[in-house]
Parts: structure tokens; C-alpha cells; sequence
């Protein structure tokens, strides 16, 4: 049961709002103005019988204290995203954030710092490192720490998506050429195909083909296959053999 509570003390009279959390624990707060006290507990009371309540002991912890056991329960991420993530919350997030109580962080104040954020970095990189603060929050939210996620409902930069510019088939292969030319000798048309370097294959392969850097880094002279419209790989360093139409 909620009550106010008036007590005088050193003469000046103060009003204690007394309410129980929805576990049963007893908390209490302080206020100037007995309408403030009360409105307190109206809040308090409406938020219980709509589940978002907050126990403001449990909001008390720091962003930095909170971000390290969130980023420790992490254990379903692939080890690259994990350590991105303790990159950012290391460079970026810490530094801003690391002393703040998770109750005391506001929505202006998020909304500030990503505005400076994107004074400095680019666009993408702003939304990933909001997406990193937004994410310690829904978990202290869904712990019951805060009522809301401080850092929903943030405007973002919009990343814009330049044009690509590609070269010609004719580009493509004069750069392939190029590449395959010994150093200091000029290009030549007339050269045996066995003369040339596999750079040469390789980037036509990389500028007209599915296939991803990291597949190619491991062919090797000699066990590429050509035919009409289509490059076959026969065989790789590691032994796959793999058709790329």
C-alpha cells in the first residue's frame, strides 16, 4: 500500500512517498511539495498495473558497470562480432557513457551525443555504435532496471548509397594485361598464355565472376579450364574442386 508520509526536520518539512515494489520490497523517496509526493506514486501505482515498472534502486548501476556483464552474456555472437562490439562500447560508448547511471540516461542526451557522433564519423558507423548502446539498454529494460530504452525513437543519419562506376569489358581486360606484363617490358598481345602471370585470370575472374576474393587466393597456375561463356575450376591449392558458371 502507498502512502506520504510529512516529517519536519532541522524545520523544514519534507514529504516521504512509501510504496512496494512488485516483488513486495519496500522503497521510499523524498520530496519538497506533498503534490509532488503524490503524483510520484500515482505514477509508481499506474506503471505496476501496466508491467513497465522499474525498481529505481535496481537503475542506480552505471552504463559502464551494466555494459560489461551485458557484453559477457553475449555468448551466442561470433567471436569477430563480439570483439567489434567490445570496440566500440571500449572507443565510443565508455567514454560517454561509462559513469552515467542507466536511470539517469535521457533521451535528449542520446540524442546529442549522436548528433556529434555524426559531426565526426560517418554515417554508418554512427548507427552502428547507437545500435551497440541501444541494445545495453533493451537488456536493462527487459531486467526490469529501466522502464524504456533511452536510445529508441533516436534520429539517425541516413547512409547514402553512392553510384558504383565500373570499367568496360575492354578496361578489363587491358588492366588484366597489365597486370600479367612483366616489370619494365611492354604489353604484348603475342604472348603464350603460359608466359603470363595468373594475375591476369584472376582479375577478370574477381571483375565478371561470382566468385569472392578469398576462393580465388588459393588457384594456382595452370588449373584453370576456359570454355565458351564459362570458367571452370579443376582443381585448388587446398585440393576443393569447385565449377564456377
Amino acid at each position: 500500500m502507498s502512502s506520504v508520509e510529512k516529517r519536519v526536520r532541522d524545520g523544514r518539512t519534507i514529504w516521504r512517498a512509501h510504496y512496494r515494489t512488485p516483488d513486495g520490497k519496500q522503497r521510499n523517496k523524498s520530496f519538497t511539495r506533498k503534490g509532488d509526493a503524490e503524483r510520484f506514486l500515482t505514477t509508481v501505482e499506474s506503471a505496476k498495473l501496466s508491467g513497465s515498472f522499474a525498481d529505481p534502486s535496481l537503475g542506480r548501476l552505471t552504463v559502464g558497470e551494466w555494459s560489461v556483464r551485458w557484453l559477457a552474456d553475449q555468448t551466442h555472437l561470433k567471436p569477430s562480432t563480439l570483439e567489434r562490439y567490445a570496440g566500440i562500447l571500449r572507443k565510443d560508448i565508455d567514454p560517454q557513457w561509462g559513469r552515467v547511471r542507466l536511470a539517469d540516461v535521457s533521451h535528449a542526451d542520446v540524442q546529442s551525443w549522436v548528433a556529434r557522433l555524426a559531426a565526426a564519423r560517418s554515417p554508418a558507423t554512427v548507427r552502428k555504435v547507437h545500435r551497440v548502446l541501444s541494445l545495453v539498454l533493451t537488456m536493462a529494460v527487459k531486467d526490469g532496471r529501466l522502464a524504456r530504452n533511452a536510445a529508441t525513437g533516436v534520429n539517425l543519419p541516413r547512409v547514402v548509397t553512392e553510384e558504383r562506376q565500373y570499367l568496360t569489358h575492354a578496361e578489363v581486360e587491358r588492366l588484366a594485361e597489365a597486370c600479367a606484363a612483366p616489370v619494365g617490358q611492354p604489353v604484348s598481345k603475342h604472348r603464350r598464355l603460359s608466359e603470363r602471370r595468373r594475375e591476369d585470370y584472376r582479375l577478370i575472374v574477381l571483375f565478371f565472376d561470382r566468385a569472392r576474393r578469398s576462393g580465388l587466393s588459393p588457384l594456382r597456375p595452370g588449373i584453370l579450364s576456359s570454355a565458351p561463356g564459362r570458367i571452370r575450376t579443376c582443381a585448388t591449392a587446398s585440393g576443393g574442386q569447385c565449377s564456377i558458371p
